[in-house]
């Protein structure tokens, strides 16, 4: 037996509670990121959000996802960039500023544009700040972001 008050609208407020979902993109050309060497940077190249964050602080601002509520999330990242030279360039997922262990990379030629994406899971704590970082393997390298992608969604537990 169902309450008398469970409607659509009521539904849909109970789910809110349940999930959580935020995403930044870069739809067409970033600006360079800062010249990118052995030591992974933050990607700096966000430039707008993917739909409404829910339980989540999305910012393009400081490159950043902050996680409100405790769970467990999918992250996923679609990458597409261009160098100027040939270059192995790697991409990471970072919570709190140390590495989740969730990578990819890509060998691009001269000039190429080359495209990546990683998957996982994250067991995320409230206030957890997820990121992602970029390094080149060998010389410095100037990277720009194109049609890029990097969003979360969960399950609250």
């Amino acid at each position: 037996e169902y309450p008398e008050d469970l409607n659509a609208d009521r539904l849909w407020d109970i789910l809110d509670q349940l999930r959580s979902y935020g995403g930044l993109s870069q739809n067409g050309t970033g600006g360079g990121q800062t010249t990118v060497a052995d030591t992974p940077l933050k990607v700096n190249q966000w430039a707008s959000f993917m739909g409404t964050p829910v339980n989540m602080t999305v910012s393009h601002g400081t490159d950043d996802i902050i996680v409100h509520k405790t769970g467990i999330y999918e992250v996923h990242v679609h990458i597409s960039f261009a160098t100027a030279t040939a270059a192995e360039i790697k991409f990471h997922v970072y919570v709190n500023g140390a590495s989740a262990n969730i990578s990819t990379n890509r060998i691009t030629s001269n000039t190429d544009k080359g495209s990546c994406s990683m998957t996982g899971v994250l067991d995320l704590e409230a206030g957890d700040i997820v990121t992602i970082y970029v390094e080149s393997v060998a010389a410095a390298e100037d990277i720009t972001l194109s049609e890029s992608q990097f969003w979360i969604a969960g399950r609250i537990s």
